[in-house]
């Protein structure tokens, strides 16, 4: 017989409260580390003590540390945990050091256990009566919080079930006003949580111990982690030929997968329905296979059901980091062809108001390739970013440009040799970056070239947030050698190099060095700032190295004598005066600026409602903010405005789609590519009125003496 739904509450509240109350998993038999892990533990500790860059005494403020870490991976949300159970654990917060030196992860057991405990009957009690998530909140003003990782933790079990129950009831709002069927919301929720119990109960000791390892790894920098044997190998695939992916880089925050940056060329980027910081929330196989949810899945999971055959296809439902529109993608995996990532350019004439117009050459460089396997087998006509871009050169040459942008926005990197002989095109004979170790050696003849610039004329380079690692190396260098003017956003801030290290179980990445530019500063945490800045739509806070949790620092060290060209910064006032009149006028730059406004707006909204009707309002609010911006633009340019958020989603993925699939750079779209072309202008005609620049000589930073460069391509 059906137990009517008050009752059947009231008996999934009983076995809830039941459940939390005991002090054992639901089989009596407590989880416990095997002897290998137990091993392992002391082998990362070894490693990390004596190869990570970051030296850390594995003491008392060592344990707190680790016990906060782990009990945060384990609950990032907050919700499961009581204030009763973190008080109870800080007994363990002076012994973990001691215990995991010896291999003893007695605590870590302990706490999973508690952990285990008030999940599952967290997951039972919700699946007892998965059907009162489809009624509206009993409190009409009720609301919930959007990010508690600086909350505190609920203070007894009843505050957890209410946290918990409210982030279902939003779940099922989320589903019902993203279009899904009433009647197939309940059956949706109740697979989704079957699931997570299931996986839950499925937990073994090397899943158990890779969250504690994680956490572990973490309290040294973002970027060191350790791999079980079957994410080893998993790995090990990935890196191979004969998978594909989607060409993005993917995290965890809390328990849903976050989009960190695109690869150019791949799939996501050039489907122009992705951007970094949206969230990936079910994947689907094929064009029509069955969407899986995947919030709560640990990050290798979603990687393992993203990646696939190259030609077969994966269907993604993102939630929009800017709107929270959720919406289905469908992607073609594929590998990322180096043609999809190679330089490419175009030359545009830039009217002056001394009435000649200059012609401004513009290379994009979406990343630094190699093409590695052609090199080794000695092929002379092998591809590089570096051989690629000299053609581009030539060409110029023959076209006579009056100076280069070089568009490094959007590059996460690629290969760090391959940006300094970059480097090499631009600057004569010089240091490139240095290199400091862990045993704190510097290294400071690193990509030392000793031949002359290719090209001696006047440059510009734009970057932006997402312009990362190699990248940064690059810029900082041209920066530092006064060697052109740097425009746009303040870069990622990537500044690290990891390696690789076998243990007997598992492999550990640990970061070993750290990059410095010539002039002695850090490009980690802070990266490049540009001389001048751009409006940014992305929030460094939630975008970039600063936004990972414990950022190596930046620093400084001792600089090495380096060239110093005619500082273009000198004109830094005129040429940001003129930059901000031609932006009063451009109804584009107007757009960009409402855009983050209203980003910014919403980031700063902390709860959302639980009341349907203020959700749909709100949402429609928003959609008509966006309308509004888009329609501004089209209006001032004589085009038909938009009516529907569909329309404008639809223009700007093929938009996207079109910039990404095209071998020419889109100049007339791009007013930030053209303003930058226009900064440029402006710089070389300072220049050339300005006398003094033809009395001055270059300044060396240890007062040696160096050759003028003259401004005329070469």
């Amino acid at each position: 017989m059906k137990l009517p739904s008050i009752i059947r509450s009231y008996v999934g509240l009983i076995a809830f409260l039941f459940l939390l109350s005991s002090g054992t998993h639901a089989d009596e038999q407590p989880f416990q580390f095997d002897k290998i892990t137990s091993k392992a533990t002391v082998e990362i500790l070894e490693e990390l003590k004596t190869q990570h860059y970051k030296k850390m005494p594995i003491d008392d403020r060592f344990s707190a540390a680790l016990l906060k870490a782990y009990l945060n991976t384990l609950d990032p949300a907050k919700v499961i945990f009581t204030t009763q159970d973190i008080q109870e654990f800080q007994k363990y917060s002076t012994l973990i050091d001691n215990q995991i030196s010896d291999g003893n992860l007695e605590a870590i057991s302990a706490i999973y256990n508690r952990f285990y405990q008030r999940n599952r009957a967290l997951l039972e009690y919700t699946l007892s009566d998965i059907n009162r998530y489809t009624k509206p909140y009993p409190d009409p003003n009720a609301v919930v919080e959007l990010d508690r990782k600086e909350a505190a933790w609920p203070a007894n079990l009843d505050e957890s079930k209410s946290l918990w129950d409210k982030r279902i009831y939003n779940e099922a709002l989320s589903l019902k006003l993203s279009d899904k069927a009433a009647d197939a919301i309940p059956d949706l929720l109740k697979k989704r949580y079957q699931d997570r119990l299931k996986r839950l109960d499925a937990m073994k000791s090397e899943d158990v111990y890779d969250i504690f390892a994680n956490a572990l790894t973490s309290l040294y920098d973002p970027h060191s982690d350790w791999m079980s044997p079957k994410e080893e190998e998993n790995f090990k695939i990935s890196m191979s030929l004969s998978l594909e992916g989607i060409g993005a880089v993917l995290q965890m925050d809390e328990e849903r997968t976050k989009v960190v940056s695109l690869v150019t060329g791949g799939p996501a980027a050039k489907s122009g329905e992705i951007s970094p910081g949206d969230f990936i929330l079910s994947v689907g196989q094929d064009k029509q296979g069955e969407m899986q949810d995947v919030i709560g899945w640990r990050l290798d999971e979603v990687v393992q059901l993203v990646r696939g055959a190259k030609g077969s296809y994966v269907r993604l439902q993102v939630e929009n980091a800017e709107t929270k529109a959720l919406k289905v993608v469908t992607l073609q995996r594929d590998q990322i062809k180096l043609d999809d990532q190679a330089v490419k350019s175009t030359v545009i004439e830039i009217p002056m108001t001394s009435g000649v117009p200059k012609k401004i050459g513009i290379i994009n460089v979406p990343a630094f390739y190699m093409n590695f396997d052609a090199y080794k087998e000695g092929d002379t006509d092998y591809r590089s970013t570096t051989r690629d871009t000299m053609a581009l050169l030539n060409n110029f040459q023959k076209t006579g440009v009056d100076g280069i942008v070089l568009d490094l926005r959007n590059n996460g990197g690629g290969s760090l040799q391959e940006s300094a002989t970059f480097t090499d095109l631009f600057i004569d004979q010089g240091p490139v970056v240095q290199i400091r170790k862990s045993d704190n050696n510097i290294d400071r003849n690193s990509f030392r070239s000793k031949n002359p610039a290719y090209y001696k004329g006047p440059l510009l380079l734009l970057i932006n947030h997402l312009s990362a690692s190699a990248t940064e190396i690059f810029s900082g260098a041209i920066q530092d050698y006064h060697r052109g003017l740097i425009v746009g956003e303040q870069s990622f801030g990537k500044g690290t190099v990891q390696t690789i290290a076998d243990l007997d179980y598992g492999e550990l990445k640990l970061t070993t060095a750290k990059f410095y530019r010539v002039s002695g500063a850090s490009t980690q945490h802070r990266g490049v700032v540009p001389d001048i800045n751009f409006p940014s739509l992305f929030d460094f806070k939630l975008v970039g190295e600063s936004a990972l949790e414990n950022p190596l620092p930046w620093d400084t060290i001792q600089p090495i004598p380096h060239m110093e060209y005619s500082d273009p910064t000198v004109y830094s006032k005129t040429l940001e005066k003129n930059h901000l009149d031609r932006m009063n006028n451009s109804v584009d730059y107007q757009a960009l600026l409402k855009r983050i406004d209203f980003i910014k707006t919403k980031q700063d909204v902390k709860t959302i409602s639980l009341n349907e009707k203020m959700r749909i309002a709100e949402r429609q609010k928003d959609d008509q903010t966006l309308l509004d911006i888009a329609n501004m633009v089209r209006v001032k340019k004589g085009q038909k405005p938009f009516k529907t958020m569909a329309e404008l989603e639809k223009d700007d993925a093929e938009h996207a789609a079109q910039v990404m699939s095209k071998t020419t750079i889109d100049t007339e779209n791009d007013f930030l590519l053209r303003e930058s072309a226009q900064m440029l202008s402006d710089l070389i005609d300072l220049q050339n009125k300005d006398s003094r620049q033809k009395k001055e000589n270059p300044v060396i930073a240890d007062d040696k003496k160096a050759k003028l460069l003259s401004p005329a391509p070469q």
